[in-house]
């Protein structure tokens, strides 16, 4: 059963949270939703905004009825015109959620004042911008390898997450697991605008870091190994974890966001990988039409822009942005460090330290995935502990 991600959707938002039994809980919803087009997402809207402040559609009326401005306030916070910078919801969401709560009123005889909730959908507050420490976070919070190496990739490619559910294997170049920064090339239809009208003719030409690669490498190993589904060059890369395997759709996207997010002490959606790579290859100095390639956005006033030279100067370049794209390798160099000064230690001193020392070696290959470091360290520490007490035998 698919989670979801608010309690209620626009579907039943009516029937379980308007209604109570087929009669309305509210008559002021019932009033206001008879003559408004759309109810269903009204007054999924509402529920939202009821939802953040913690009071019900009554409760709303009453602060304009007590004759104050109470009301007002409360909707210029959510709107973050009190400077407030951390939003509810994404913008779109709040700025549905603002003609709604006013139309409400409107509807019950109790119009806000013209300047309450003013805002535009032109995003104000800041756009996320996480750090290396928080996109290492995220990828412990993920619960598989497939859920690693979804993050991974999108933190690197700005594949969006419309077009990750649209992934094949045949998308990368035929040599792409020898290369150490494989190229994916996305046609028009899998992107935004599927290639119609000035859409036609974009085409998405990124790439893998390699760690992004190693872990896609593992999962598609696990995936044939563990589960047993095996891939063509014609199957969806990201596929469900269970038979019959099939492609990941938008209610399966957004459950596993929510998993991953119920771990995080901080926000995070699949958009931000395209923020964080745009941010990335412009501090590694990108030319722009370069970055619009790379985000899949059409590159005016160029000829031939995705010609086989083109690509390989961008994956040249890419290169060059590789300290600023990785994350994972930063905290498996740490891990590698401790296991090294074990093994300087351990040397040939005695069988049973020989025998430690294999354990080391078999350790390190777990490093080259970097499944979760907090848990090498707990060997490495168990390792230490182990050869203290031979030596004191």
């Amino acid at each position: 059963m698919v989670r979801r991600k608010y309690r209620y959707s626009a579907a039943d938002v009516i029937a379980r949270w308007a209604k109570n039994s087929g009669e309305w809980r509210w008559p002021s919803v019932g009033r206001w939703l008879s003559s408004v087009q759309k109810a269903s997402k009204r007054c999924h809207s509402l529920f939202l905004f009821c939802e953040w402040c913690g009071k019900s559609p009554d409760q709303l009326l009453d602060l304009k009825r007590n004759g104050d401005l109470e009301a007002e306030y409360l909707l210029d916070e959510f709107a973050g015109l009190d400077g407030s910078l951390d939003a509810p919801y994404s913008n779109s969401i709040m700025w549905t959620c603002v003609q709604a709560v006013r139309s409400f009123y409107k509807k019950n005889y109790l119009s806000l004042e013209p300047a309450a909730g003013k805002m535009t959908l032109k995003k104000v507050r800041p756009y996320r911008k996480h750090t290396r420490e928080q996109l290492i976070e995220i990828y412990k919070a993920c619960y598989d390898p497939r859920d690693r190496s979804m993050v991974a990739t999108v933190f690197c490619s700005a594949i969006a997450k419309e077009t990750l559910m649209e992934l094949r294997w045949l998308h990368f170049e035929e040599d792409w697991m020898s290369q150490e920064i494989p190229h994916i090339s996305l046609p028009a239809n899998l992107l935004k605008g599927h290639g119609i009208g000035r859409w036609q003719g974009v085409r998405q030409e990124t790439f893998l870091t390699p760690e992004a690669k190693r872990e896609l490498l593992y999962y598609r190993d696990w995936m044939e190994n563990i589960r047993g589904r095996s891939f063509s060059e014609d199957d969806f890369v990201y596929v469900s974890l269970h038979k019959p395997y099939g492609k990941l759709n938008a209610s399966t996207m957004g459950a596993i966001h929510l998993r991953i997010s119920e771990r995080l002490p901080f926000n995070f959606s699949w958009h931000d990988g395209r923020r964080y790579v745009q941010t990335a290859l412009e501090e590694a100095e990108w030319p722009h039409s370069w970055i619009k390639k790379v985000r899949g956005r059409k590159v005016p006033d160029e000829d031939n822009p995705y010609s086989h030279p083109e690509i390989e100067k961008m994956r040249k370049k890419y290169r060059k942005a590789l300290p600023n794209l990785c994350f994972l390798d930063v905290e498996a160099m740490v891990a590698k460090a401790e296991v090294d000064s074990v093994k300087v230690v351990l040397g040939e001193q005695s069988l049973r330290e020989r025998e430690l020392t294999m354990r080391i070696e078999k350790l390190e290959k777990s490093l080259s995935w970097l499944a979760d470091s907090d848990k090498i360290r707990d060997v490495v520490e168990g390792l230490r502990l182990l050869r203290e007490k031979e030596k004191g035998n």
